[in-house]
């Protein structure tokens, strides 16, 4: 504060860095448990659902919400100068994003669990397996479900996996989607590096050795963002940052 009176200083912890389990280790699946996450996800009357090792959905959560935190800082310190020190609990995040069903419960709904693909607005939701081996994500909302089911001569939307697993996924989407569902195939990792849709936007990008790369999460249409250098080695810019750290 000394050096710099309006020093920013972000912590990123898993539980805090003072109170009721800030000394605890916090790895995605702990937190996914104590924030309530993990009792969201899964099916009715199954296991609870973590996401595991390799997503550790949380930490996604925390990143964000930390870079708006600075920013919303820093807007602060033009109006009120001076030092701040955010602490920023992975966990506390991770509670914001069930705010519904903090509320359920509030308001006595005990009963509240995992929906596994139900939400109260769709009338079905899931994904099944199409004729050709593949499988097709659908979502039908309550307004087109009596049209659907009369167009495609079945009973009740409980028949919609039976006749999508008689027709290719191209035939079973395109159909869908021309009677009002919201419907798409589930991709494996080479179709996605495959698909135009995905590959025109920013999400993937190219090193400047044409290599495939994580590209970014939003764009700036002014100034867009771009990847300017390869992956470096280990080591590769240690004696660049030393010379630089003593002023040399």
């Amino acid at each position: 504060v000394d050096a710099n009176p309006n020093v920013l200083l972000a912590s990123l912890t898993g539980q805090g860095l003072t109170g009721p389990g800030s000394e605890n280790a916090s790895f995605g699946s702990a937190i996914e448990a104590r924030s309530g996450i993990a009792a969201s996800t899964g099916y009715p009357g199954g296991l609870p659902v973590i996401s595991g090792r390799n997503l550790n959905y949380p930490d996604q959560i925390s990143c964000l919400y930390a870079a708006a935190a600075i920013v919303s800082a820093l807007h602060r310190q033009l109006i009120r100068p001076g030092a701040i020190h955010l602490d920023v609990s992975q966990r506390d995040l991770a509670i914001f994003t069930i705010g519904d069903r903090i509320i359920d419960v509030s308001l006595g709904n005990a009963s509240v669990g995992p929906l596994g693909n139900f939400e109260p607005e769709f009338a079905q939701q899931a994904s099944w397996r199409t004729a050709d081996g593949q499988w097709l994500a659908v979502s039908i909302r309550h307004e087109v479900a009596a049209s659907l089911c009369r167009v495609l001569s079945i009973g009740s939307l409980g028949g919609i996996g039976d006749w999508i697993s008689k027709q290719p996924l191209k035939t079973a989407r395109n159909a869908l989607c021309a009677m009002g569902a919201v419907c798409a195939p589930v991709q494996t990792g080479s179709q996605v590096f495959n698909d135009p849709l995905v590959v025109g936007g920013p999400a993937i990008g190219r090193t400047p050795a044409g290599e495939l790369a994580k590209g970014f999460p939003f764009q700036f249409e002014q100034a867009p963002m771009k990847i300017t250098l390869e992956s470096p080695a280990i080591g590769e810019h240690n004696d660049q940052l030393l010379r630089h750290q003593g002023g040399r």
